[in-house]
This record gives structure tokens, sequence and C-alpha cells, in this order.
């Protein structure tokens, strides 16, 4: 369960499927429509949430439209979890046999982190046998002063939310 983890932190939380998962009806057509789909419930939490109030967080193959998100409006910050550097490189290391050129969607969150105006944080477990580590590590020279990068010690891909030193920094951000 991921709602609890925020809601005793008093934050409000809303989370969503893309289409085709979980709840959600429909299909994936395009990146694009990956965009335009996390624009659109943007907007909608944007009529309750001044931006400033609002924090986009990403986890694993969610944090390249997140980082798009945050890229493409004015949150008060961004957290992302086990991220990847762009899709071409995490298929390159799944499928280095595969030509990268027929990869249907390139969500290169390396070149949407630099565009990102909010605060940005990015955790990601050492132990992370989906998304490794490296793929975040390569991430770390795009952020800015002051912006947290923390790869967690003894820590797989699944359960970020329940690691004590992710808590802790959670916890600390103004």
């Amino acid at each position: 369960m991921v709602a609890p983890t925020y809601t005793a932190l008093h934050y409000d939380f809303f989370i969503t499927d893309y289409r085709g998962y979980g709840k959600s009806t429909g299909a994936i057509t395009s990146e694009q429509q990956l965009y335009d789909d996390a624009q659109q419930v943007y907007n909608e939490l944007s009529k309750s949430y001044p931006e400033e109030k609002i924090t986009i967080l990403g986890y694993s193959l969610g944090t390249g439209v997140a980082t798009w998100l945050a890229s493409h409006n004015h949150p008060k910050r961004l957290i992302l979890q086990a991220p990847y550097y762009n899709m071409s490189s995490l298929m390159k290391e799944h499928f280095p046999y595969i030509p990268t050129f027929i990869l249907k969607y390139k969500l290169p969150t390396n070149e949407l982190l630099p565009k990102v105006k909010c605060q940005i944080l990015i955790f990601h477990g050492d132990c992370d046998g989906v998304i490794d580590c490296q793929q975040s590590i390569q991430l770390k020279p795009l952020l800015k002063q002051g912006e947290v990068y923390m790869l967690l010690k003894a820590q797989g891909h699944n359960r970020i939310n329940a690691n004590e030193e992710y808590l802790k920094v959670i916890e600390s951000v103004p």
C-alpha cells in the first residue's frame, strides 16, 4: 500500500493507472498519449490544488512520464523512485541484442530532467534487479545544487516507500 505512507505525512494523495492497466480501460497508442493523459490529470488536480502544493511522484517506468509532466508544469517538487536514464539505455541493459531504433517510446528522462524547474529528489535501491541503479547514477550529474540523490542501501526495486532512509528525507523536505 502506497497511499498510507503519504497520508500519514499529511499529503492528499492521488494515483492513476495508465490506459489498460489496473482498473483503467482503453489502450496506449503513443508516447504523446501517455503525456497527454498525465497532463489532463494534472490539469484537473490544479483546479483544487495550487501548483506550489503539488508533488509529482514517478516510480519505475512511470518516472519518464513524471519527469515530462514536471518539465511542462510548475509543481513544488518531483520525486523519482528507481528511474531510468532513458528508455533506450534501459532497453540496452535488458535486451542488448535488439536494436534501439525499433523502440516505440523513448521516454527521455535525461533530456527532460534539466528542463524541470522545481526541486528534484531521486531515490534508487542499490539492490534493484529490475532497473539497475546505474541508470539513475547517470542522472545525478543533471541535478542542480541542493537537489537530492540517494542510493538506498540493501533496497530492491519494490517498497521504496517503506524504506526508513527514504521516509526520513521525505518527512524533512519543506
